[in-house]
Order: structure tokens, then C-alpha cells, then sequence
């Protein structure tokens, strides 16, 4: 089979150009993927943070009361 030159060459241009448009969605999902999960990684850390500093201030208090408790 003998192919029009031309052809060939719009077609594999055609190619490449849906090939490449594809790539550049599949990047900015991926993109926009990665940017929420280090968001969601930050508020995670952040709950993570309060709730130390909660246990903590927790446990303080349960010191305070167990010495006024027993003094």
C-alpha cells in the first residue's frame, strides 16, 4: 500500500498533537492530584499538632489535680 507523503506526514503530525494535548491534561490532573494531597498532608499535620498539644495540656492538668488530690 503507498501512502501519500503529505498525508503521512499531517497524519503523524495530527498524532503527536493528540498525543501531546493528552499528556498535558493527564499532567495537570496529575498536578492538581499532588497539590490537594500535600494540602490534605498539611491540615493533617496541623490536627496532629493540636492534638499533642491537647494530650499534653491534658496530662498537665491531671498532674495538677493528682498533686492537689493528694497534698
Amino acid at each position: 500500500m503507498n501512502i501519500n507523503p503529505k498525508f503521512a506526514r499531517w497524519f503523524k503530525d495530527r498524532d503527536q498533537q493528540v498525543l501531546t494535548a493528552h499528556f498535558n491534561r493527564n499532567r495537570a490532573a496529575l498536578i492538581k492530584t499532588i497539590r490537594e494531597l500535600e494540602a490534605e498532608r498539611d491540615r493533617a499535620r496541623d490536627y496532629q499538632s493540636r492534638l499533642e498539644t491537647l494530650l499534653e495540656s491534658m496530662k498537665e492538668l491531671q498532674e495538677k489535680l493528682e498533686a492537689e488530690g493528694g497534698a
